[in-house]
């Protein structure tokens, strides 16, 4: 049995649905018990490995990946800059 390469499309609506599921996952987590809430942040962070990989295969896909690589490492990096900064309120 051979697998076939998925669609751009396919792979696009693969990350749709997980983000979805993801959504679905939060909302039921807010109404939950602690126990239930722990299940399904344990399940969201499922998907969320399952959309990176899905990104990381359509970034390949398209042929960008190393650039889609270094795109993320740009964001992180700004991210991790506005998160040290939080909480210094400008005071001297």
């Amino acid at each position: 049995m051979s697998a076939e390469t998925p669609t751009h499309a396919q792979l696009l609506g693969h990350v749709g649905l997980t983000a979805m599921l993801i959504r679905e996952a939060a909302q039921k987590a807010k109404a939950s018990d602690l126990a239930t809430a722990t299940q399904l942040l344990d399940q969201i962070s499922a998907d969320v490995l399952t959309i990176g990989s899905t990104i990381a295969d359509l970034a390949d896909a398209l042929g960008c990946g190393p650039e889609t690589v270094e795109e993320m490492r740009g964001g992180l990096s700004r991210i991790n800059g506005f998160r040290a900064c939080q909480g210094l309120g400008g005071r001297a």
